[in-house]
């Protein structure tokens, strides 16, 4: 994750902070929080998802019969 994304998903998950306390800390506003963490929330889904859901295969898709 890009490190401005890093920072807030830390602080809120693994040292749970709350939004206002994370938002002071970094000096961004509580909305920004909200949107660092939903946009780093995305990127991890994104990147899990390819790693541990691959697409299939062209052969190995089921048919539709």
């Amino acid at each position: 994750l890009p490190d401005t994304y890093r920072q807030v998903l830390i602080l809120r998950a693994l040292e749970g902070d709350d939004t206002l306390t994370t938002a002071r800390k970094l000096r961004i506003t509580p909305s920004n929080v909200k949107v660092r963490l939903h946009r780093a929330h995305h990127m991890l889904r994104r990147e899990y998802q390819q790693v541990l859901l691959p697409p299939l295969s062209h052969e190995a898709q089921p048919s539709c019969v």
